[in-house]
């Protein structure tokens, strides 16, 4: 996932958004820092580091780079706060030297680094004050910057005492991803992704363009072409160039609904150069054509 994904043209980025995930996401990446705000609900969090249980209170922070995959338990009501790497190395480079959280917001630390994201457990009375400096954010989305810079200063100033105080920012246990376990949720399949195929997978997400081979992948991931092939369909169900295309259409459908680019500029975003090809590819996976999907949905 781009920062074009998640910030409005034109706009630093640094914004706020309120959500309700009912359905398994699947393992994405992002090229900018995350902080995800559990406001209701349940969950399992699957990033490098292992598998985690979201409740009310929980905290996710995510470096530029990493990635991670979600399973809610029904509705889960989240509030994701985005700063771009550019602004965490300009403005917000201060932010490196956070208790805790620092490192990891930090750019260059994510995806080869030690450690690419942290869940923290907030103590009830700081989760409870986090819910206006978080409302006032959202709202801010439209202002200028410093309208939202402060909007993010107050927040820090809330959570500042869980970074500071282990009691008070508790540490959330980490598990080894399980392998090969199906969900039991809406019959979707959750990527519990062992060290191999979660390379390529942020590889996928992070460089869509690109032209990806089955060898080149398998490259990347140190493995014979047919060792990778078989590690990668054991964790995901299907075959990497497969998972390859499934991720282009559902970039691909994001760029029609929230951006006015071309049909053809788009795809190429995407790594379907052939506008025919991406027709062809976007019909097989959304049952009709781009300029159709994009005539329906606006």
């Amino acid at each position: 996932m781009l920062e074009a994904d998640v910030f409005p043209p034109g706009q630093i980025a640094l914004a706020a958004e309120s959500t309700t995930v009912s359905r398994p996401v699947c393992a994405h990446s992002h090229d900018f820092a995350e902080f995800a705000f559990v406001r209701s609900g349940r969950a399992e969090q699957h990033t490098e580091q292992g598998v985690t249980a979201l409740r009310e209170g929980s905290l996710v922070v995510l470096a530029p780079g990493s990635w991670h995959a979600t399973e809610p338990e029904g509705d889960l009501a989240i509030t994701n706060v985005y700063l771009s790497s550019s602004l965490l190395a300009c403005e917000l480079a201060w932010l490196a030297d956070l208790p805790r959280i620092g490192p990891l917001l930090h750019p260059g630390v994510g995806r080869h680094g030690s450690a690419s994201a942290m869940t923290l457990e907030l103590d009830p009375a700081i989760h409870r004050r986090t819910e206006e400096p978080l409302e006032r954010f959202v709202e801010a989305n439209g202002q200028s910057l410093f309208s939202r810079l402060a909007r993010f200063f107050d927040l820090l100033a809330v959570l500042a005492p869980a970074l500071e105080n282990d009691e008070l920012g508790r540490n959330a246990d980490v598990r080894p991803p399980p392998h090969h376990r199906r969900s039991t949720t809406a019959s979707h399949l959750v990527t519990h992704y062992r060290h191999d195929v979660a390379h390529a997978i942020s590889l996928l997400h992070d460089r869509i363009d690109e032209h990806w081979t089955l060898a080149a992948l398998a490259r990347e991931a140190s493995l014979s072409p047919s060792q990778f092939a078989r590690v990668f369909r054991a964790d995901t169900g299907t075959s990497p160039m497969a998972y390859l295309q499934r991720i282009r259409a559902e970039r691909l459908a994001y760029l029609l609904r929230t951006t006015d680019t071309t049909i053809a500029a788009a795809a190429h975003a995407v790594g379907w150069h052939d506008p025919d090809y991406a027709t062809r590819r976007f019909r097989a996976h959304w049952n009709t054509t781009p300029r159709a999907y994009r005539n329906r949905i606006r």
